[in-house]
This record gives structure tokens, C-alpha cells and sequence, in this order.
């Protein structure tokens, strides 16, 4: 009985514990169920957390697939839905808000296994992966976007058609 108790408080703890902040440079914040928490390196990552930069500052995100995601000053990310499922990978999922600023992001295991589920939204448009290293500047002027490795799709918001983004190439869109 005590074993089974451990294993369900386990998962309880897994599901909550989505990622952790592994760098910073500068001040950073986690907005959480209302309150602005001070980050730290190994600061632990729940669903929903905004994680914010200010001038002159960064943070590396380290999530439990393996996704990486540095966000440059004056950002802006939100952890909207993420599931990382080790037994049925398909299952997987995750999905960002980039409210402004820069961020680069290398995937992990939920882009390489389970690429259709794994989505950044920003104000202007969603982007999607195809196992990739891609870089994303959000601004009040627009969106520019470049692919070091791999390829991105990204659809305009209040479109239905995707555009790719192959590896090697810089877009810029207003």
C-alpha cells in the first residue's frame, strides 16, 4: 500500500514539474497562479508559468524531454500545455506563448517523436517544428525567424496555409 501511495504522490510531483530553469543572466521572473516569483538557477517549471527577462537579462530552460529554450532580454514565455509521456509517446505535447522579445529553442524528444504536437504561439502567427534549432524575434513590428538546423512551419495568424522554413534561411514577416 505504501509503495502504491509513492508511485501516484510521484506522478502527481511529475505532472506538476514540467521543466526547470538551468542559466540566468540578469533579473528573472515566474509568474504563477498571480504571483511574481524571483527565478533562480534550478528553479522548477510548472503548466502555465510565464517565465519573463528584463533588460539586460536571459534564461536557459531545460524541459523533461530535453527541449531547450533561451529566452533573451525583455521576454516573455508561457508554458500553455506540455505533456511528456515516456510510455505512449504519442501522447506527448507541448505548446508555448512568446509574447515578445527573442528566444531560440533546440527540441528534445516531444519534436523528434511527436513533431505535429509540438507548436510556439506568438501574437502574429503559430510555428511549428520539424526536429529543429530555429531562433524567433517577436516584436510590435513583426516576426523574423531563422532555421540553423532542420525546418520550421509557421502559419499567420488568421491564416489556414503553413509556410516552411528550411535550414539556412532568414524570414521576416510583418
Amino acid at each position: 500500500m505504501k509503495t502504491l501511495l509513492l508511485l501516484l504522490i510521484s506522478s502527481i510531483i511529475t505532472l506538476a514539474n514540467v521543466g526547470k530553469i538551468t542559466a540566468i543572466k540578469g533579473e528573472v521572473y515566474i509568474d504563477r497562479d498571480s504571483k511574481k516569483i524571483v527565478a533562480s538557477v534550478g528553479s522548477i517549471l510548472q503548466l502555465k508559468d510565464v517565465i519573463k527577462t528584463e533588460n539586460k537579462s536571459k534564461a536557459l530552460i531545460l524541459f523533461n524531454d530535453k527541449t531547450s529554450i533561451t529566452i533573451g532580454k525583455k521576454s516573455t514565455l508561457t508554458v500553455e500545455d506540455y505533456v511528456f509521456d515516456t510510455i505512449n509517446p504519442k501522447k506527448s505535447k507541448a505548446t508555448f506563448g512568446f509574447g515578445q522579445g527573442v528566444f531560440r529553442t533546440i527540441t528534445g524528444k516531444i519534436g523528434k517523436l511527436n513533431k505535429d504536437k509540438f507548436k510556439i504561439k506568438t501574437s502574429t502567427a503559430s510555428i511549428g517544428i520539424r526536429g529543429t534549432n530555429f531562433i524567433v524575434k517577436v516584436s510590435p513590428d513583426g516576426i523574423q525567424m531563422g532555421v540553423q538546423d532542420g525546418a520550421i512551419f509557421f502559419v499567420p495568424k488568421g491564416s489556414t496555409q503553413a509556410i516552411d522554413i528550411q535550414k539556412g534561411f532568414k524570414v521576416t514577416f510583418d
